[in-house]
């Protein structure tokens, strides 16, 4: 059979572990159509649960559509992005096409939709009708909620991302977003993103026009007493054992993380053969050979910092107490993202397989 591990991409609901009651919640706030800033570190899931969630919807109550801003550079990819994926996501989902295209995307004079013969909508940007960007991203972030009052359907809309509109030359889609948020009322939007610094920044400060604009939703590591029963199903499944001390010994490493965990599984569950049984020794050898695999690229990272910035590193990673948790140092580093606090406000580093790497690069000198 196929490995049941996968990390690296967005997963479905058979690989996907837990979760439940944050997609119940999750699933509350789409009902009522609140505006929702899902954040975490990298790496911990968002996409693949708000995909999942996104599934589960009854398509004859909803309508979605989703953009991903991480490829996006400015205000006018960011409103090709959205036109696209609200031709694709909407005109491919309701009966009507022709007539639903003209209803929903006339207004916009700078987007062309096309209907083909065989019902299959497509769109085009036009640069010669496209009198301002910032009047054309007005005229498209309308549009769900006209969606909705067309289709009786409540819309949701997703921006991946999320944070990467803060790198564009104005604060335009910022402003626009707080405008339709605060009007829409048949529209829930769900704001993901994963780099935590510029989140706080997008949503917390009082100079950006999202501040507190919607609810907060960080996401938290997944408790063992879920990762547990799940690993050993995974394992069972393909005739592998695996005992829970193995398991809690294997989340030594990951520290819970979703996917390390699931990259050191991966690799374990590689390493065993049917009928066979994982032992401590097996699940040391394979995070060993991940480490080795990551060497060059962790190496080539390491190099990017300053002195300053490596020594505080080898310290995090070695739990020592770090004098200064707020220092420029940490401080530094956390705008990097590879540096973040715990609930206790202690530093700590993000990359579990980069804090191992460390340990094995810089061990503590034996007395």
């Amino acid at each position: 059979m196929n490995n049941p591990f996968k990390f690296g991409e967005v997963i479905g609901s058979s690989k996907f572990c837990n979760r439940t009651e944050e997609l119940e919640t999750l699933g509350r706030h789409v009902t009522n159509c609140n505006k929702v800033f899902l954040y975490s570190e990298r790496r911990f899931g968002k996409t693949s649960r708000v995909k999942l969630l996104l599934s589960k919807l009854d398509k004859r109550q909803f309508l979605c559509v989703y953009v991903d801003c991480w490829p996006t550079h400015s205000l006018a990819e960011f409103t090709t992005a959205l036109s696209g994926a609200m031709v694709k996501d909407f005109l491919s989902t309701v009966e009507k096409a022709v007539d639903l295209s003209e209803q929903l995307f006339s207004s916009v004079k700078a987007v062309s939709v096309k209907v083909g013969p065989d019902g299959i909508p497509s769109y085009g940007l036009d640069p010669k009708k496209l009198t301002t960007v910032e009047k054309t991203i007005e005229e498209v972030l309308a549009i769900p909620q006209h969606t909705a009052e067309r289709t009786k359907k409540t819309v949701v809309v997703v921006l991946d991302e999320i944070q990467q509109i803060m790198t564009y030359e104005s604060t335009a889609v910022e402003r626009h977003l707080r405008s339709v948020i605060q009007t829409q009322g048949n529209v829930a939007y769900l704001f993901l993103g994963s780099r935590k610094h510029l989140m706080k920044e997008l949503i917390l400060s009082e100079s950006r026009p999202l501040y507190r604009a919607g609810s907060h939703f960080p996401l938290f590591p997944i408790s063992n007493d879920h990762w547990i029963p799940f690993i050993k199903e995974k394992f069972s499944e393909a005739k592998k054992t695996i005992g829970d001390e193995e398991i809690r010994y294997l989340l030594e490493f990951s520290e819970s993380h979703p996917n390390t965990t699931q990259q050191f599984c991966y690799e374990v569950w590689e390493s065993v053969e049917p009928n066979d049984a994982v032992t401590k020794e097996r699940i040391a050898q394979s995070i060993k050979m991940i480490i080795k695999n990551e060497s060059a690229a962790q190496g080539a990272s390491w190099r990017e910092l300053d002195k300053a910035e490596q020594e505080l590193l080898k310290k995090l990673a070695h739990k020592e107490v770090v004098d200064e948790p707020n220092s420029e140092t940490t401080k530094a580093l956390y705008r990097k993202d590879i540096v973040d606090f715990d609930e206790n406000q202690v530093p700590y580093v993000v990359d579990r397989i980069q804090k191992l790497w460390i340990k094995e690069m810089f061990p503590v000198p034996s007395n």
